[in-house]
């Protein structure tokens, strides 16, 4: 099995359109160039385009990017200066800053501080991932800027939310940016308790039971994201190649229920707040109209266990084996890509073990 600096670096030298690729996946390189340690929180690569790290240092969260388009780093210094952010030029391709600075969100940014002033002075960062959102904790609030518009999923979980379920509806801001009050005291990934998860099942099943009118999240396609995700890894490890299409291919065919409910899309653990009594489901930017197996299966992925599901059948709801199976099978293929994206040191070993998992459920 590789080590993570040994893909790393074959990575770096099969794309040449990135020639500091290299700055930003490697440890020392990128304490060299930034003049002190950091660790990657999220990365983001798209291969002969780009590269951005969120990575956390001695000052907090910032971004280190690389881009084979010259305009883009333009681009990035002009979206920063309209936030103060204090960017610095690394090597001709290569640019950091703070995550308010971020090339896709310093226009949000802009617009909430000439509202608040204010509000980088008083907020804490709590999740940065780069080009796609910063989440902050702001006057007893988690507010969410993200770089694309979550109208369908704010919709969503306010409907639920007025239909008297246990969500969390948050409240746009603005085009971007959406606020939701601070509740609880942590979720099921850092306080996990079995009572708790069945409550979340129980709350899921009345989810999956929702009429929501008009609104129409958009439906999912199983074979595109089991195609995407194999994709992702062959590109990481390309000796997984054929492995990964294999269980692609799998998953499309199996993956056929035509019954459809109001999914969440991303169940997880951490989507789950308890303040030690109750429950609260949240973000449901990914909500989509799918099989209710899908939120079962990703749960169980992403580290949950069998009492969200015990939970979700004793308030009524139906869940298939084979099909919870089938989607924990696509969850795990899709999370295969997360330990490289977060810069775990054994990503290798750990992309790999993700796709044996996905392999083992469908047999």
């Amino acid at each position: 099995m590789l080590s993570a600096a040994e893909a790393s670096r074959r990575l770096s030298e099969s794309d040449p359109r990135l020639p500091d690729l290299p700055v930003v996946l490697d440890d020392d390189l990128r304490a060299e160039a930034l003049g002190a340690p950091s660790a990657i929180e999220r990365i983001r690569y798209k291969p002969g385009t780009a590269v951005v790290a969120a990575v956390r240092g001695p000052d907090g969260p910032v971004w280190i990017a690389s881009y084979a388009a010259p305009d883009k780093l333009e681009k990035t210094r002009r979206r920063a200066a309209v936030v103060r952010g204090g960017v610095r030029q690394l090597s001709a391709v290569t640019m950091t800053g703070p995550a308010h600075a971020d090339r896709l969100l310093a226009p949000r940014v802009r617009r909430l501080l000439e509202a608040e002033p204010a509000l980088l002075r008083e907020s804490a960062v709590l999740r940065y991932n780069p080009h796609r959102r910063l989440l902050l904790r702001w006057r007893g609030h988690a507010l969410k800027i993200a770089a694309g518009d979550d109208g369908t999923g704010a919709e969503v979980a306010a409907r639920l939310a007025r239909a008297g379920m246990p969500v969390l509806p948050p409240r746009r801001v603005q085009k971007g940016a959406t606020s939701t009050p601070w509740w609880g005291d942590g979720d099921l990934s850092t306080r996990p308790d079995a009572e708790l998860e069945r409550r979340a099942g129980a709350a899921l099943a009345a989810v999956h039971s929702a009429s929501l009118g008009a609104v129409a999240p958009p439906a999912v396609d199983p074979a595109e994201r089991a195609r995407c995700a194999a994709d992702a890894v062959a590109i990481l490890l390309p000796e997984l190649e054929a492995r990964a299409t294999r269980v692609a291919r799998r998953l499309a065919a199996l993956l056929t229920d035509p019954e459809r409910v109001v999914a969440h899309g991303d169940l997880s653990p951490d989507q789950v707040l308890t303040d030690g009594r109750s429950v609260r489901l949240i973000d449901f930017d990914r909500a989509v109209s799918a099989p209710a197996a899908l939120d079962l299966g990703s749960h169980l992925a992403a580290g949950g266990t069998q009492a969200l599901i015990d939970g979700y059948r004793e308030a009524g709801g139906r869940a298939d084996p084979r099909a919870v199976r089938s989607w924990q099978a696509l969850a795990q293929l899709q999370r295969a890509a997360e330990p490289f994206r977060t810069g775990h040191p054994d990503w290798p070993a750990r992309t790999t073990a993700a796709l044996e998992s996905a392999e083992e459920l469908l047999t």
